[in-house]
């Protein structure tokens, strides 16, 4: 079966069909420069190529947002980056850079300015831990002090610091 066929586009006479594609975007004839392949020319131009491709998109987007309500996750979102690291300090832990590797945050100096822009004073001391190849290393390490673990945990909505007695 051809490209033309496959499209769904039927081509004047033969001798078209053969010399020519047709856009996908506009249905235009167009001769391609590769006409075989993974690698064909699909689009007449490039401004076709960008509107099937945000065509597309936009569709895909609005697939994924369906399946996710379709399945029931009841507006549930993906906890952020921020949002993790606060819950960790809210909850009396203390983390330096590397211990927060594991919650996904590469940059947590960044992460605690942002946190510190909510209201919320961050304690910090230097300490030295072992780096890479055993070679002492030295970071932040970051906690909250009780006063502000209790506003943190009022900004996270919980009732309760978890842990307090």
């Amino acid at each position: 079966m051809s490209d033309t066929a496959q499209s769904g586009y039927t081509a004047p006479h033969a001798s078209c069909a053969e010399s020519k594609t047709f856009c996908e975007q506009c249905r235009a004839p167009f001769r391609a420069r590769i006409r075989r392949g993974e690698n064909r020319d699909r689009f007449c131009s490039p401004i076709c190529r960008y509107r099937w491709h945000n065509t597309h998109r936009a569709e895909k987007r609005n697939s994924v947002a369906a399946s996710v309500d379709a399945a029931g996750s009841g507006g549930k979102q993906k906890q952020t980056k921020i949002k993790r690291v606060f819950t960790e300090l809210a909850c009396g832990r203390s983390l330096n850079r590397f211990e927060a590797e594991r919650l996904g945050d590469h940059c947590l100096h960044s992460t605690i300015a942002k946190i510190e822009s909510r209201g919320i004073e961050v304690s910090r001391y230097k300490e030295t831990v072992p780096g890479f190849g055993g070679h002492a290393t030295r970071v932040c390490r970051y906690e909250l002090d009780e006063e502000n673990r209790k506003r943190a945990a009022a900004l996270l909505g919980w009732r309760t610091c978890p842990g307090d007695p």
